[in-house]
């Protein structure tokens, strides 16, 4: 029995240690497995999400918003970067529209300089024109009051003749 049980005890300790070093096999595969996944979740997410980021300080600091950043894939990485393309064209077209509406400021400033300068030189013509006329009655009025006085000679004159016809 003795005998037996030495033997079942060298085989239980064969069958444990048999175990012990498949399980170790077995935690050291887990582990390497481990250590691809990790080495492939660096390569497929951080990586990616460290060049966009580059790609788009590189915009931000160059203002090229013609320059869109690369979108490969149909992972979240490549969905945020399409969606910094499209932010891109939205800027773009803000821009450009901005760039209009100055465009079209400017035009109008130059027309309403150009009517300022119109009716400034119109202004300066009838001030000229109303200065004339102001002269021109200034005349008649010293014109008239110099028949007024001529007439009152005149009836003076016209009545010492009719008293001395008589």
């Amino acid at each position: 029995v003795e005998a037996r049980m030495a033997s079942m005890a060298s085989h239980f300790a064969s069958v444990r240690d048999s175990v012990i070093h498949q399980l170790l096999a077995l935690l050291a595969g887990a582990l390497l497995v481990l250590l691809a996944l990790f080495w492939l979740a660096d390569r497929s997410i951080r990586r990616p999400l460290q060049q966009l980021r580059a790609d788009m300080r590189n915009i931000a600091q160059s203002l090229q918003l013609n320059r869109p950043v690369a979108a490969q894939g149909r992972d979240e990485v490549a969905d945020a970067a399409r969606a910094f393309n499209q932010l891109l064209e939205a800027m773009r077209a803000a821009l450009l529209a901005v760039r209009n509406s100055a465009s079209q400021v400017g035009d109008s400033a130059r027309q309403l300089n150009q009517a300022a300068d119109a009716s400034l030189s119109s202004s300066r013509t009838q001030i000229g024109h109303a200065s004339g006329v102001a002269e021109a009655v200034e005349q008649i009025s010293q014109g008239i009051a110099r028949i007024s006085e001529r007439a009152g000679s005149v009836q003076t004159l016209a009545d010492r003749t009719a008293r001395i016809a008589g």
